[in-house]
């Protein structure tokens, strides 16, 4: 059992966890990356399926009206983990009394978040002169402690590499969240069937957690060390409190100012970007955390792991913004339906993120990795108040000025945080910019060819329009990039690594 190889860790050096031995660590990211691409993909097909049953079940106010609470309480409930788990797998070793230590701080900081969210209820249902609103957050607020009781236990197995179980747990508890939700709106529960859907993934995945990890938290007491972990989790609580506001004031300013059935229009478009860039982040976090906190001691090798995964993401991030842009429209009606087709342009004009975004996210990663997360805040406040100004610009003119002011701001302030990460990590920032211009060009150049194609040929059934274009456009930007000498060794080299992962799954 690895509780027993904890006790005997611990019994010789005191630690409970050391490093993952530097010579098996690129077999072990590039199997742990397989294992977590699989694991979303078969997510995403999950959650794709519950958005087309869902958004036929429920309406557009029923969404927005979720979506206006959860933009104030993801804020609260984000001090449930206080970056905690960030903590536990960044750190290069870990005594089970540490551990033990962090858990008790996140059970106490859920019981704080579900408090706060008790107490800020009816101020909530007044903000928006909603009193539906009060409601939900009460019922957020119970989900809360939950989630916090699984905290450590993820980062334990995030720290190990156990990539495995983590897709079983996520893919378990997201089955078990879907059926409930589905369930729950057919028998015209409207907006309460988004919550039981997050209930019921987040008690399932907490329960999977505690079977599978192996380790049971010992009683609260004094560890040596603590202060440090609580000191670096306080500078990430700061950076993804700093993040989330970013990528909500958008919703709240909408829902205060323009209502629920316009931030529904809104926050379904953000959705439907969000379910594809979720099959791209949380592989690439959950493998590269812990793979550049273990680099950091080989500063070449550092530099090159950076620049060859900011190609896959703009390999990946580039491929999406092409589909999205090109067929924005078959994408919203083939998912939602005829009754959301003012998402349309929204989707259209958000769908750069699909490139700004990963990166942005490996970059974030990088220098928190780095043991930076104070520079990170900084980036995060200057960003925010940039991107506050851009929306409160574009509010006048409804939901497509906000998400032009979205935009601009988010194409100023990632370019600033390429070169902000390379001067804190000893790169430069031309570098990854020139490694990403290939792909970014290129997918402009197949994007303005299909958008002349579907003026000639324009197929009147949406999911064959998709079909044909999507996977077209994807043949010819790989094509493109083979003629390429760079981009072609690029993609000779993702053969090999998606080989090596393949008889690296066989063989376990």
């Amino acid at each position: 059992m690895y509780s027993r190889q904890m006790r005997v860790d611990n019994k010789n050096n005191g630690a409970f966890f050391n490093d993952v031995d530097l010579s098996d660590l690129r077999k072990k990211s590039i199997r742990g990356g397989a294992i977590s691409i699989g694991n979303q993909a078969l997510k995403f097909l999950l959650r794709a399926g519950s958005t087309v049953v869902m958004a036929r079940l429920l309406t557009p106010s029923d969404f927005g009206l979720v979506a206006m609470v959860s933009s104030f309480i993801g804020f609260v409930t984000m001090f449930r983990d206080f970056g905690l788990s960030i903590a536990t797998i960044q750190k290069q070793s870990i005594t089970e009394d540490q551990l033990t230590g962090l858990f008790w701080v996140n059970v106490l900081l859920g019981l704080i978040a579900m408090t706060v969210c008790f107490a800020c209820a009816p101020i909530i249902g007044f903000f928006y002169g909603e009193p539906r609103a009060q409601s939900i957050t009460i019922a957020f607020g119970g989900i809360a402690i939950i989630s916090s009781l699984g905290a450590q236990h993820s980062a334990v197995l995030e720290r190990q590499m156990r990539f495995g179980t983590l897709a079983a747990r996520d893919l378990s508890a997201l089955l078990v969240g879907v059926i409930c939700g589905i369930i729950s709106a057919f028998f015209g529960l409207r907006f309460w069937a988004l919550i039981i859907m997050q209930a019921a993934n987040t008690i399932s995945g907490t329960i999977f957690l505690w079977l599978k990890s192996g380790w049971r938290p010992g009683f609260p007491k004094r560890a040596a060390g603590l202060r440090k972990l609580l000191e670096f989790g306080g500078a990430q609580t700061i950076c993804s409190m700093l993040a989330f506001a970013n990528h909500n004031m958008d919703n709240i300013l909408i829902g205060k100012f323009l209502g629920g059935a316009a931030v529904g229009f809104y926050s379904k478009a953000q959705a439907l970007l969000n379910t594809p860039l979720a099959q791209i982040l949380p592989p690439v976090m959950k493998v590269s955390t812990p793979m550049f906190s273990r680099l950091i001691i080989d500063p070449s090798q550092f530099r090159r792991a950076t620049i060859k995964l900011t190609e896959i993401l703009c390999f990946g991030g580039s491929i999406l913004v092409m589909v999205i842009f090109s067929n924005a429209d078959w994408i919203v009606l083939l998912m939602l339906g005829n009754q959301w087709i003012e998402t349309i342009p929204v989707f259209k004009l958000l769908a750069i993120f699909g490139l700004l975004e990963p990166i942005s996210w490996l970059l974030g990663t990088i220098l928190v990795a780095s043991g930076k997360p104070n520079s990170m805040a900084v980036w995060w406040a200057v960003t925010v108040v940039v991107v506050l100004a851009c929306i409160l610009a574009g509010l006048p003119w409804g939901i497509m000025g906000v998400a032009v002011g979205f935009v601009l701001s988010g194409i100023v302030t990632r370019l600033w945080l390429v070169f902000f990460v390379s001067k804190k990590i000893g790169m430069s920032g031309l570098k990854l910019i020139l490694a990403c211009a290939p792909f970014v060009v290129t997918a402009c150049g197949v994007s303005i060819l299909m958008t002349f194609l579907r003026t000639v040929w324009e197929p009147q059934n949406v999911l064959i329009g998709v079909a044909s274009f999507a996977p077209f456009g994807t043949g010819v930007y790989i094509l493109v990039l083979f003629c390429i000498p760079k981009t072609r060794e690029f993609l000779r080299n993702l053969y090999q690594m998606g080989f090596l992962a393949f008889h690296s799954l066989k063989s376990n």
